[in-house]
């Protein structure tokens, strides 16, 4: 009988299949050579290679070939370039010249060498377009005292005429409440009223003669506000109180509505945020400071498009990007959905190009976001439009730069802090207080050094020193946040709705906060979120009432209509039978 022996270990095995496969499992560099031996005159591989291709095709998977098992994948493999010897991958070739072909290895780093030194030569020429401002040049600068009217840096000045900031002249001068509401719902009611008229529909067999009509949505409207504002265990105890606001409309047509929602459309919810982010910026001048960042509504229902972000209070919810003005109007949104790839860049971009219309009007607008949108390709946009703009930076964001950035931080008595100017009138300042990494500022907003002002401690309050870069982005980057508060002030946040159900509440909470801010500019006068959803929910509910008087003043005439004809028609018949007698 014939054995065959292994050449590094001297095992005998019965046939070549075995030897095989003790070299594969035994000797991995062995196999490397089998495997790149295949094709060649080794007649001792081409035989295994032959038998164990014999023995796999008796198996229970005749077409599964050794082949596909051991063969390397040949996309992955680099030849080199002196003896044409396939390595696997940038390290099996890096090791291999190393190994084999030092001097040939050298040459190859030389040739790296200088083209990474072309990318150092355009970091350096980047580097020395910064100045480095120290602490001690900082101190000596003059504090300046910035109008909130203009901002400048270098010779550039970012004027805003702050005297044209509110509604537009398409708002009628005299409106109302419900006038305002309205007119930002103005062209997609229609649409609206279809899309839920539909809704119920569905959610309602037995009723497949319902007309949902604009005065009805209005009277619904005004009932849902008043039951978020006096929130009670169920719906049905708001009609059992006598006199109550709601019985003005009946609790029948009002819950067949309110579960009618739930069958929403999600291309009408999709319809009404791209018309409203037309509307919204149709009848408002914004201020000059504006900010994008996040909403997070919490939310405990099913929904695949559920965020989870634990940055926020709500951690789980529906979640929408925003951008507001420093008047907490609402300029743009987009909610975030799941399997949907959004790029920031182009987010702020869109964002920004609808404020473009009104620059030549009242003058540049100045951005403040956050480390999730702040890069050097945002900066360069908004200074080609002519923008400030103040955020902060990643450090994945150019590492190399802030790397550089912070190895020319030194300790101050304000912390660990380094101030740097560009030619092109943009700062660089970098610091560290009390955190574990520093924080990244990016303007081309002109302030001071260093500004005083009171920080909250657990004990109390205390007046400290601190870059007024940073106090600048604290002031700008509230805006989103402090809205996102008005949304669930003092409306009752009802967490286990059905999700579209839940948009189109949302949806219509941020039309009537927009309607807020303007009803305040156009009388001149403030009044809280809560007087305003009661001034809202009583006006709206006048067109109801209003609709209901004439149905029943309707359906009388024609009753006293039906009663004339049948008097009319019994004395014909009461004379012909006086005539035949």
């Amino acid at each position: 009988m014939n054995f065959y022996y292994c050449e590094s270990c001297n095992y005998s095995f019965e046939t070549k299949s075995q030897l095989f496969l003790h070299i594969k499992q035994k000797h991995k560099q062995k196999y490397r050579q089998s495997v790149e031996e295949k094709n060649s005159s080794n007649q001792f591989y081409k035989d295994i290679f032959c038998e164990l291709n014999h023995v796999l095709s008796a198996t229970e998977h005749p077409s599964f070939e050794l082949n596909e098992i051991i063969e390397p994948d040949s996309s992955n493999l680099i030849a080199c370039i002196v003896c044409n010897k396939k390595c696997k991958g940038n390290r099996g070739i890096a090791a291999h010249m190393r190994a084999a072909h030092p001097n040939e290895w050298a040459n190859q780093k030389l040739a790296n060498d200088k083209l990474k030194s072309k990318e150092e030569v355009e970091r350096e020429k980047f580097k020395i377009s910064f100045t480095n401002i120290t602490y001690e040049m900082a101190k000596e600068i003059p504090s300046v005292e910035k109008s909130t009217i203009e901002y400048l840096t270098n010779d550039l000045s970012f004027a805003f005429d702050q005297s044209k900031i509110g509604p537009t002249d398409k708002v009628p001068k005299d409106a109302s409440a419900a006038d305002i509401f309205c007119l930002l719902w103005g062209s997609i009611w229609n649409t609206v009223l279809i899309g839920i008229n539909e809704a119920i529909i569905r959610s309602h067999p037995s009723l497949p003669d319902f007309k949902f009509h604009d005065d009805m949505l209005k009277g619904w409207i005004a009932v849902w506000i008043f039951t978020q504002l006096n929130p009670k265990r169920n719906i049905a105890h708001f009609w059992n109180a006598e006199n109550s606001f709601v019985r003005k409309m009946s609790m029948k047509l009002w819950m067949s509505i309110y579960s009618g929602l739930l069958h929403l459309d999600e291309k009408l919810l999709d319809y009404m945020e791209t018309i409203l982010n037309q509307q919204f910026i149709k009848f408002w001048i914004p201020s000059q400071e504006v900010s994008i960042d996040e909403i997070l509504r919490k939310f405990k229902g099913r929904c695949r498009h559920k965020q989870y972000d634990p940055s926020k209070p709500a951690k789980r919810g529906l979640y929408w990007y925003a951008m507001v003005d420093k008047n907490n109007y609402l300029i743009r949104f987009t909610m975030r959905k799941s399997g949907v790839h959004v790029n920031l860049l182009q987010l702020c971009k869109d964002y920004l190009l609808t404020l473009a219309e009104y620059v030549p009007f009242v003058g540049s607008f100045i951005l403040f976001c956050d480390n999730m949108y702040g890069s050097f390709d945002l900066a360069s946009f908004c200074s080609m439009l002519g923008f400030g703009y103040v955020f902060t930076m990643r450090l994945s964001r150019l590492s190399w730069f802030w790397d550089w950035v912070h190895s020319l931080m030194k300790s101050t008595p304000i912390g660990d802090w380094v101030l740097l100017k560009s030619k092109d009138g943009q700062y660089i300042t970098s610091w560290q207080d009390n955190g574990k990494k520093p924080t990244n500022f990016v303007s081309n907003i002109q302030c001071n050094p260093f500004k005083e002002t009171v920080r909250k401690y657990k004990g109390g309050k205390r007046q400290i020193i601190v870059p007024e870069i940073s106090i600048l982005y604290n002031s700008g980057m509230g805006f989103v946040d402090s809205f996102g508060q008005a949304l669930s002030a003092p409306m009752k946040n009802e967490y286990h709705h059905w999700w579209k159900r839940k948009v189109f509440l949302l949806i219509l909470q941020m039309t009537i906060l927009n309607a807020r801010v303007i009803f305040q500019k156009l009388h001149n006068k403030e009044i809280s979120i809560y007087d305003f959803y009661e001034m809202l929910q009583n006006e709206l509910i006048l067109s109801w009432i209003k609709h209901k008087e004439n149905e029943k003043q309707k359906s009388k005439e024609q009753s006293q209509k039906k009663r004339r004809a049948y008097l009319q028609e019994y004395m014909k018949n009461y004379r012909k039978k006086q005539k035949i007698k």
